[in-house]
């Protein structure tokens, strides 16, 4: 008998992780969709897959050939610190919005999509980013 509510519960726990995940990844396309759309590019973009990564770099520092440094594994690590904070400097938010980018992506990009206080101000360089950091601190 307690094998059966051993099981029940796991079976319960797995669906509710399933569900909170694909209502994540749900949200995370929809975000997407709704950034593009605040950078003034199609929304139909976000959802091309490979395509939409050279899209983003164009948007986050307006050089798309550099989505290709995520093809070098170690070059890749950095580069995503990096266009984390820039993805919250472009849509004029800061530091604390950038450094939660790198660990919680998915929510950050929500955040932004869905704030009617969030607007993008164009394409970044790493000074610019450092800039507003020292702004800020």
């Amino acid at each position: 008998m307690k094998d059966m509510y051993e099981n029940l519960a796991e079976s319960v726990g797995a669906g509710t992780l399933i569900v909170l995940s694909l209502v994540v990844i749900i949200l995370s396309i929809i975000a997407n969709w709704k950034l593009f759309e605040k950078a003034g590019k199609p929304g139909i973009l976000s959802i091309i897959p490979f395509y939409h990564v050279f899209v983003e770099m164009e948007i986050l520092n307006g050089k798309a050939w550099t989505a290709l440094l995520y093809l070098v594994p170690p070059v890749a690590a950095v580069y995503a610190i990096i266009n984390s904070l820039r993805l919250a400097v472009c849509y004029n938010k800061g530091l604390l919005v950038g450094v939660l980018g790198i660990f919680f992506n998915p929510f950050v990009r929500i955040y932004l999509a869905f704030s009617e206080d969030t607007s993008y101000t164009g394409p970044k360089t790493l000074s610019a980013i450092f800039t507003k950091i020292d702004k800020e601190v």
